[in-house]
């Protein structure tokens, strides 16, 4: 049976492509869909001048969404990192190995904390969109869920691959 080799320089540009595919989409969020849900959930769609108290939930809400992303950001830019690791060095290594379990350590307590910031604003009654921050989160444990199987995949590669050189 004959296997083919993964060629690693293009596997580092697809995952290059999809790193600025979800940032874009990052990007989208952030500027796009959490100021539209907050401000027509607290303010609505009528153009009048926002009271105190809604200025106040739009920041907060704002500040709670922009905060919960950042981590999102710097996950995608480790993952960067590990695929320029991968085009130079033509394998994964040990470093690759901690800088996932750091993003998926990171990744687990933002998710954390976006799940409990979105039941508190759902206790709140101050946006009617968080059902669907409720689905965004769902996306997110499933991507959680792929990032700690590559992990461990990719670290027993890197075992492997330690293990090869040694008896050699």
């Amino acid at each position: 049976m004959e296997t083919k080799n993964i060629n690693t320089k293009q596997l580092s540009i697809i995952v290059r492509i999809g790193i600025i595919f979800l940032f874009i989409i990052g990007l989208i969020m952030v500027i796009v869909w959490y100021p539209f849900t907050i401000s027509l959930t607290i303010i609505g769609p009528v153009d009048v001048e926002p009271t105190q108290l809604q200025k106040i939930q739009v920041y907060a809400q704002s500040a709670f969404y922009y905060l919960t992303s950042v981590p999102c950001f710097i996950i995608l830019i480790f993952l960067w990192i590990i695929a320029g690791r991968l085009k130079k060095n033509g394998r994964f290594i040990a470093k690759d190995v901690r800088l996932l379990n750091a993003a998926n350590i990171m990744l687990l307590i933002d998710l954390a904390i976006f799940l409990v910031g979105n039941i508190i604003i759902v206790f709140l009654e101050i946006n009617f969109f968080v059902l669907a921050h409720f689905f965004i989160a769902v996306i997110g444990l499933v991507v959680l869920i792929f990032m700690w199987t590559t992990t461990l995949l990719i670290r027993r590669n890197v075992e492997l691959q330690a293990l090869i050189e040694t008896d050699s």
